[in-house]
C-alpha cells in the first residue's frame, strides 16, 4: 500500500471531519461579517470571492484531482508542483489586472487582489492535498483545512472585531494560510516525498525532460481547467446579476443564506474526494465496483439534501434570525429553494467526481458551457423582476441540466466513451 495509507472508510471519516471543519469556520467567517458589518460588507467579500474563483479554478487545472487519480504514475510530481506555480502565479496577474481595468471601487478593488493572493496561496496547499490524497492519506488534507479554517475564522473575526475594516481581516487571512502551507503542508510533503514510490524531485529529473512533462501535463488539464472555471461561473453568474441589478446588500442577504448549502453538500464532497484514488482504480478494473460505490454517493447526497429541505420549511425562519439577525427571517422562502439547488448541486459534485475518475475529461467541457449559457439567460430573465428567488431559480435550471447531462455520459458504455 502507499506510504501510511489509510482504509476507505478512515478516509471517509477523515475527509468527512476536515470538511466539516473547514466548511464551518468559512461560514462562520461570514457570518461574523454579517453581524458585524452587515450585508453590505458580507457582499463585498462575496463579490471578491466570486471575481476571483474563476480564473483561480482555471489556473489550478484540477491537478490535484489528476494528481490524487494518476494511478500508473503518467506525470511526475515535480510537473503537478512546476505548472501550478506558473499558472498560479498567471491567474494572480490577471486578476489585479482585470480589477484595474473594470468598475470597481477602490476599498473593492484592494478586496478583490487580496483574495486574489489568499487563493494563490491555497493553491500551494491544494497541490500538496493531491498528494497527500493520493498516499490515501485523507487525515493530513483535513488536519491541515481544518487548522487553517479555524485560525482564519479567529483572525479574521478579531481583526474585523478591531479595526472594522475588511482589508485588513484579509491580511490576517492571507498571513495565516501562509503560516499553515509552509508549516503543515511543507512538512508533510516532504516526508511524503522522501518514501517510496519515487515521486522524481526535479533535481533528479533532466530540465529538457521536465519541461516536457509540464507542457504535456498542461495539454491533458487544460480541458478540466475549462471545466472548473464555467463550473464558478455558473455559481457565480446569478451573483455577479444580483450585485448589478440589486447591489451589494442584496447579494449579502442572498450570500449568507446560500451558505446553508454546505449542509447539502459538505457529506457527499467529503465522501467523494475520499474515495477519487479508489473509484478511479474500479473504473480501471472493475465497472461494477465502480458503479455500486457511485450509486452509494449518490444516495447519500440525495437523502441529505432532502432533509435538508424539510428542516428549511419547517423552521427556516426561525433558524435565519438564530443564526444572522432578525431582518434574515422574513427570507425563509429563499431558505428552502436554497437547500433544493444545494440537493442538486451535491448530486451533481458526485458525478463530476465519478467522470474524473473515469478519466472523461473532455466531455465535461461542451457540458458546462451549455450550463453556463442556460444560468445565464435564466438570470437575465428572473433576476431583474424577482431578486434573490430568480437568482436561486437560475442556479437550479442550469444545475438540473449538468447533472442529467453527466449521468448519462457515464452510463454511455466505456468502450464508446473513450473514443471521445
Amino acid at each position: 500500500m502507499p506510504w501510511g495509507s489509510k482504509s476507505l472508510r478512515k478516509n471517509f471519516s477523515w475527509a468527512l471531519n476536515g470538511a466539516i471543519f473547514y466548511v464551518f469556520s468559512q461560514w462562520v467567517l461570514l457570518i461574523i461579517l454579517a453581524k458585524l458589518g452587515g450585508p453590505t460588507i458580507a457582499g463585498r467579500y462575496t463579490l471578491g470571492l466570486a471575481i476571483t474563483a474563476p480564473i483561480v479554478l482555471l489556473s489550478n487545472l484540477q491537478l490535484r484531482a489528476l494528481l490524487a487519480s494518476d494511478v500508473q504514475e503518467m506525470f511526475p510530481f515535480s510537473a503537478y508542483a512546476i505548472l501550478r506555480l506558473l499558472t498560479s502565479l498567471g491567474a494572480l496577474l490577471l486578476i489585479c489586472g482585470l480589477t484595474a481595468c473594470l468598475k470597481f471601487t477602490l476599498d473593492q478593488a484592494v478586496v478583490i487582489c487580496l483574495i486574489g493572493l489568499a487563493k494563490v496561496i491555497e493553491s500551494g496547499s491544494d497541490i500538496t492535498y493531491g498528494l497527500m490524497q493520493k498516499h490515501e492519506r485523507m487525515d493530513l488534507v483535513s488536519l491541515s483545512k481544518g487548522i487553517r479554517g479555524i485560525l482564519t475564522a479567529g483572525a479574521v473575526g478579531g481583526i474585523f472585531w478591531e479595526t472594522n475594516s475588511l482589508i485588513a481581516g484579509i491580511g490576517g487571512m492571507i498571513a495565516v494560510w501562509f503560516m499553515v502551507f509552509v508549516l503543515f503542508d511543507c512538512r508533510h510533503l516532504q516526508r511524503i516525498l522522501g518514501s517510496p514510490p519515487n515521486h522524481m524531485p526535479w533535481a533528479k529529473m533532466a530540465h529538457a525532460g521536465l519541461a516536457s512533462k509540464v507542457l504535456s501535463l498542461t495539454k491533458f488539464s487544460l480541458p478540466l481547467g475549462m471545466v472548473s472555471m464555467l463550473m464558478s461561473y455558473n455559481t457565480a453568474m446569478p451573483r455577479y446579476l444580483l450585485e448589478t441589478y440589486h447591489g451589494e446588500a442584496a447579494l449579502g442577504y442572498f450570500s449568507a443564506i446560500a451558505c446553508f448549502t454546505v449542509a447539502c453538500t459538505i457529506v457527499p464532497e467529503a465522501f467523494s474526494q475520499a474515495a477519487l484514488p479508489r473509484l478511479a482504480k474500479y473504473h480501471a478494473n472493475s465497472l461494477e465496483s465502480y458503479w455500486r460505490l457511485m450509486g452509494k454517493l449518490m444516495l447519500v447526497a440525495f437523502l441529505i439534501g432532502m432533509a435538508g429541505v424539510v428542516i428549511a420549511t419547517l423552521g427556516g425562519s426561525e433558524l435565519l434570525r438564530f443564526v444572522y439577525k432578525e431582518d434574515f427571517g422574513r427570507f425563509s422562502h429563499i431558505l428552502v429553494l436554497i437547500m433544493l439547488l444545494g440537493a442538486a448541486e451535491s448530486i451533481c459534485s458526485v458525478l463530476g467526481v465519478g467522470l474524473t475518475a473515469a478519466r472523461m475529461l473532455a466531455a465535461q467541457l461542451p457540458v458546462l458551457a451549455g450550463t453556463l449559457i442556460i444560468t445565464t439567460v435564466s438570470g437575465w430573465w428572473l433576476i431583474p423582476s424577482h431578486a434573490m428567488e430568480g437568482a436561486v431559480l437560475a442556479a437550479m435550471a442550469g444545475m438540473v441540466a449538468w447533472g442529467m447531462a453527466y449521468f448519462w455520459i457515464l452510463r454511455i458504455p466505456r468502450d464508446v466513451s473513450s473514443l471521445g
